[in-house]
């Protein structure tokens, strides 16, 4: 459903809403005293390049542990490894901190981000992320 906003005060609203661009929607309701949460989240698919988009089964949520829900935003796909890793990198930990799961975050998406530029870039030209910055002097640009 698109809407459209009839006064000047709005136009910017109806730029964003008639334009071609798509946006995850990801939802967190706080109830009960701040006992509970709802958490929704779409999950829209979108492929720019074919101009499709459609519903996947892969949430764009996941439990990291039973008090923290991770919702992203962008490609469906990708954060299911990093939910997966923080998952398993925090199960030792009895009631872990808000403070702990988001460094524990930060730090699995570095590795994997790591992991990703070694197989995408590095590791078809024969190099490791550190053999690349050990050499990279020797290089041409």
């Amino acid at each position: 459903m698109k809407m459209k906003f009839k006064t000047k005060k709005h136009k910017y609203l109806n730029i964003l809403l008639t334009s071609e661009s798509s946006m995850t929607i990801c939802i967190g309701i706080l109830c009960d005293n701040s006992k509970k949460a709802i958490m929704i989240s779409d999950k829209m698919i979108t492929m720019p390049m074919l101009s499709q988009e459609f519903e996947h089964e892969t949430p764009k949520m996941a439990k990291i542990n039973n008090t923290c829900i991770a919702i992203s935003a962008g490609d469906a796909l990708i954060p299911v490894e990093l939910f997966d890793h923080v998952g398993t990198g925090i199960k030792g930990i009895a009631n872990p901190k808000i403070k702990e799961i988001v460094e524990k975050i930060k730090t699995c998406y570095s590795d994997l981000r790591k992991k990703f530029i070694e197989e995408e870039f590095l590791n078809s030209r024969g190099f490791t992320i550190t053999s690349f910055y050990n050499r990279m002097s020797e290089l041409s640009p």
